[in-house]
């Protein structure tokens, strides 16, 4: 977020940081609340024990993850806890395979809602910048839609990483023998792994995610563009 401060003049600044902090609860919000409503749905109460099968922020955002996320771009929420012990006719696999990809499909819905409803906002209704940068609130909603999409779209991405803690190691591992050699290396050096593969990504400004999220993006707003034509 702080990389985007410097392009913003300062009445943007305070729609712009409020967008933002808001983008961001609501999507880790609404991805952790999937996983515990999937697990739930197997018999899992564990999560709705713990009081987090709801859409409270409060209940889900870890500060210390939100501050991380806001001065470094990475972070993370308060893991749903599941056991699968407590899933309905042993369905081990189909429920952690289920819940662990709950999360991420929330956020690439998310996108393509707030997709169609930025293209319906500002994109067809031929409301100019200009209007909309006099506008305090109209100027929050059109901050907000915006890194929403990108937003959900990264948190997509970011979790299909095969490595622990992520939703594509929980995948991996609900669709893989427990005895593989990959998951058991994973398993052992996952946080080490991930942040080398952070800093790897900062210093060779390898941007592939960026890449990624820009194309999603853009197909998005063609498809949501065509529908509104």
């Amino acid at each position: 977020m702080l990389s985007y401060l410097n392009y913003l003049s300062r009445e943007q600044v305070l729609p712009f940081v409020s967008a933002y902090i808001l983008a961001l609860i609501t999507s880790m919000t609404i991805h952790e609340y999937m996983h515990a409503r999937v697990a739930y749905s197997f018999g899992d109460d564990t999560a709705k024990l713990s009081g987090r099968l709801t859409l409270n922020p409060l209940a889900h955002i870890s500060p210390l993850g939100l501050l991380s996320f806001l001065v470094i771009g990475y972070g993370w929420a308060n893991p749903v806890p599941v056991n699968i012990l407590k899933f309905k006719n042993k369905r081990f696999r189909l429920g952690m395979l289920l819940v662990s990809v709950a999360g991420v499909l929330a956020n690439i819905v998310m996108a393509f809602v707030i997709t169609g409803l930025y293209v319906l906002a500002f994109a067809k209704t031929n409301i100019a910048y200009g209007i909309v940068e006099n506008n305090m609130l109209a100027l929050f909603i059109y901050y907000f839609f915006v890194v929403s999409m990108s937003m959900n779209i990264s948190l997509f991405f970011f979790n299909l990483l095969p490595i622990p803690p992520l939703d594509g190691f929980n995948f991996l591992n609900s669709v893989i023998p427990g005895d593989c050699k990959f998951l058991k290396t994973c398993r052992q050096y996952g946080f080490s792994i991930l942040i080398g593969f952070l800093i790897i990504m900062e210093i060779f400004d390898f941007n592939i995610l960026g890449t990624l999220v820009s194309f999603v993006e853009q197909a998005f707003l063609k498809f949501w563009s065509l529908i509104f034509a």
